[in-house]
């Protein structure tokens, strides 16, 4: 993230409030490759990202 970019959102959140989506993503992304390794078997009910074969064959 640019510095002018991380500017223009401070000047409408605090800092915890930038970070939050920031801390988000990386928890997600954690998860996805624990989940990935440990072979999790998908949701069925869950949607598949586009472009990917994913949960229900899609």
């Amino acid at each position: 993230m640019s510095d002018a970019v991380w500017s223009g959102l401070r000047e409408h959140l605090d800092e915890q409030e930038v970070l939050e989506p920031l801390v988000r993503a990386g928890w997600y992304r954690t998860i996805a490759y624990v989940a990935n390794g440990a072979r999790n078997e998908e949701e069925p009910w869950a949607l598949a990202l586009p472009g990917t074969a994913g949960a229900a064959g899609v």
